[in-house]
C-alpha cells in the first residue's frame, strides 16, 4: 500500500481520488483483513494524502450492495474517510 500512495504523491496531481472497501464482504475476502483494519487503512490513507495533495476524493467501492448487506459499516467506511479530511 505504501508505494501506491506514494506513487499518487509523485504523480504531482493537485487531486487524487483513492478506492476504498465499503462492501464488509470485500476487507474479510479479498484482503484478508479485518473490518477494522479496513477502517484504518481508509483513515490513515486519506489522512497521509490530504498533508501531500490539494484534494482527496475518496470513492466508496461497491457502497450501495455494502449498505444492503451491512449498513452500519457501509457508512462507518464513510465516516472513517469523513473524519481523516478533517
Amino acid at each position: 500500500m505504501i508505494r501506491n500512495i506514494q506513487a499518487l504523491i509523485e504523480a504531482g496531481t493537485e487531486v487524487v481520488t483513492i478506492v476504498g472497501k465499503s462492501w464488509d464482504i470485500h476487507p474479510l475476502e479479498a484482503l484478508n483483513i479485518t473490518l477494522d483494519q479496513n477502517l484504518e487503512m481508509i483513515h490513515s490513507s486519506i489522512q497521509f494524502l490530504k498533508d501531500c495533495v490539494e484534494e482527496v476524493i475518496f470513492d466508496a467501492e461497491h457502497f450501495f450492495d455494502g449498505f444492503k448487506n451491512n449498513p452500519q459499516y457501509a457508512l462507518a467506511s464513510l465516516k472513517a474517510a469523513q473524519e481523516a479530511q478533517s
